[in-house]
């Protein structure tokens, strides 16, 4: 879904200087003579020359405001800003250069008549197919292990009831349209230049309707809220996207409607950290348990509980892996896997008793601790003299 403001980069407020401003900075850093067989810029050139005459129109811009590109190709056809528009160039100097730099041939058939027609200009289609929509649906870690069914309710636009989508009142009837008599193509004067560019009344038709709808104002279509039923598949993350075809909006004169798509927000867990199909959870043990060894309880995702071994003399920040009780895998079977990182609590206080037991327990153990100490200061010694 094209967004014309992000592509000039410009605010949805943004005044008609400040969008001028920003379309000959871009024109001309993407300009096609600036860039000889650059394909990328030649189609940003043409993707911000599309976005300019869209928002220097108050018309058009009023139209993509309120309805989008969608809504816009039904009252200017094929895509809205495919002509050339020469608010850019301020002086005729401008113009002049340019074109001497080989313009002519990029923006129209041949050279130097007194009147062109853009090639960039045509006829659409009648059918137009419906506008893709999405929405953001936020769910819980929980939500996304299980999956689940959720009702949404989405504003879109839907086919006219009262019209059944023809737009018009009763037997459908059209005329010739009354800002191009018909032709389809408008021709304006720009000093001594003569540009012929698609309609914007009859979309390059040529015929409007006589009798348009009431209710949808010749559309077909109408603003409403609808609730789509979602299934989110277990295993979901945060970036994915769930698509229901045909959910979108209502195409235009017959055309297929558009689809819907369900970008998914994974919330952050208090307990568990995901990464992945995997989970990472802090068990707090004791040093006693760390000492002798003991079996615990660890909570899962799915309401069970889980039995972990840890084994006598287990350090603290150590990571034990539970093979398959991780996330649901999207594509595929199986799960991830559980990764428990043991965090050994510390008593704030202890009795007197306790503290004798455990002075006792010190001086017995010091020795194992006192041969690492002495190769760490070694290692120590040899770096800081090798410095030398």
């Amino acid at each position: 879904m094209k967004d014309y403001y992000a592509i000039l980069g410009v605010p949805r407020n943004a005044t008609e200087e400040e969008i001028k401003k920003a379309y000959r900075r871009l024109a001309l850093q993407y300009h096609p003579d600036r860039n000889p067989g650059d394909k990328e810029a030649e189609e940003k050139f043409k993707e911000i020359t599309e976005a300019y005459s869209v928002l220097i129109d108050k018309e058009k811009r009023a139209i993509y405001d309120r309805y989008g590109v969608e809504g816009l190709r039904q009252h200017v056809g094929g895509d809205p800003g495919r002509y050339w528009n020469p608010e850019i160039f301020r002086d005729f100097e401008d113009i002049f250069r340019w074109f001497m730099n080989g313009g002519w041939e990029r923006i129209f058939h041949f050279g130097w008549p007194w009147a062109w027609e853009s090639t960039w200009a045509g006829r659409p289609s009648d059918a137009v197919p419906g506008e893709d929509l999405q929405y953001t649906l936020e769910i819980s870690l929980e939500d996304a292990y299980r999956g689940k069914t959720v009702s949404l309710k989405v504003p879109k636009r839907v086919v006219c009831l009262h019209c059944r989508g023809t737009g018009t009142e009763g037997r459908y009837r059209d005329q010739a349209c009354p800002v191009c008599q018909g032709t389809g193509m408008i021709q304006s004067q720009r000093g001594f230049l003569f540009i012929r560019q698609t309609c914007s009344r009859c979309g390059g038709r040529g015929r409007v309707l006589a009798n348009p709808c009431p209710h949808c104002h010749g559309e077909g279509r109408v603003a409403d809220t609808q609730t789509v039923e979602v299934h989110i598949p277990p295993g979901v993350d945060t970036g994915m996207q769930v698509r229901l075809r045909g959910e979108g909006d209502a195409g235009i004169r017959g055309g297929p409607p558009g689809d819907l798509y369900i970008l998914i927000k994974v919330q952050e867990h208090p307990v568990f950290r995901r990464q992945g199909d995997d989970l990472y959870v802090e068990q707090p043990i004791s040093v006693f348990q760390a000492l002798v060894g003991d079996e615990v309880e660890i909570p899962t995702l799915d309401g069970s509980k889980e039995t972990l071994r840890i084994e006598p003399g287990t350090q603290p920040g150590t990571i034990i892996k539970v093979p398959g009780r991780g996330m649901p895998r999207v594509q595929g079977s199986g799960h991830g896997d559980l990764y428990v990182q043991v965090k050994v609590v510390v008593p704030a206080q202890i009795d007197e008793e306790d503290r004798a037991v455990l002075e006792k327990m010190a001086r017995k153990y010091h020795p194992d601790i006192a041969p690492q100490q002495r190769r760490m200061f070694r290692r120590m010694r040899d770096f800081f003299g090798g410095s030398h």
